[in-house]
């Protein structure tokens, strides 16, 4: 009788300390429109990832290991303005890109690029979520830049919606791609704004997206 009620303690601390255990995060983070979050790719107005806007270098070093944090020159915006951006796991589905007001010392602004970029903010928008998804969240037209030019692709008003950016003093901020690969929307090319709801834009909200997610200091 002892022995069967020593098994049943065993099993019983056996039990308690499984329960205890802290859940692994999954390995594969959401990468779609409005999908539950992960700490590691969610976007803040403060936070990027684990990086928040008050970080220097080495803490961000700290967090992602040397190993997965370099040093190289970009073409910010493509606008032939070079700068020394820091990458952070650069050529992984998470990669992100760090760019400073002084090097290594004051973070400017954050962002991810990657199609298959996992970070999504608060309404769970991220890369590849379409206009028209953009639009159902914001309750509202959205006004953005024409394409296929240095600033192509940037929202610029969300018309009062439910959505807000830098204009509105929301740290974050996307910026929108034009992907038709075959014809092309010419009537939306070029500069100029152009709002969601008129109807050369109409035709192409569900091949609008968002290529880039980040957050800036204002």
């Amino acid at each position: 009788m002892n022995k069967f009620i020593s098994i049943l303690s065993l099993l019983a601390i056996v039990l308690q300390s499984c329960q205890a255990q802290t859940p692994e995060l999954p390995e594969n983070a959401p990468a779609k429109t409005g999908e539950t979050k992960d700490p590691r790719y969610t976007v803040t107005e403060k936070s990027f990832g684990l990086v928040k806007l008050t970080d220097n270098y080495q803490q961000v070093v700290a967090k992602y290991g040397s190993e997965n944090v370099i040093d190289q020159e970009l073409d910010q915006f493509e606008s032939g303005n070079i700068v020394t951006a820091t990458i952070v796991n650069k050529g992984k589905r998470d990669e992100f890109i760090i760019y400073w007001d002084s090097l290594h010392e004051r973070i400017t602004s954050i962002e991810a690029t990657n199609p298959e970029s996992p970070f999504r903010d608060e309404f769970g928008i991220g890369v590849g979520t379409t206009l028209e998804e953009l639009v159902q969240i914001n309750g509202k037209p959205i006004t953005c830049n024409g394409f296929l030019w240095e600033f192509g692709g940037l929202i610029t008003s969300f018309n009062q919606g439910k959505l807000k950016g830098p204009a509105e003093n929301r740290t974050v901020s996307y910026w929108l791609e034009l992907k038709e690969d075959n014809e092309p929307n010419m009537a939306i090319i070029g500069e100029g704004e152009f709002r969601s709801d008129v109807p050369e834009m109409k035709k192409s909200l569900k091949t609008i997206v968002v290529n880039n997610i980040g957050i800036s200091k204002l």
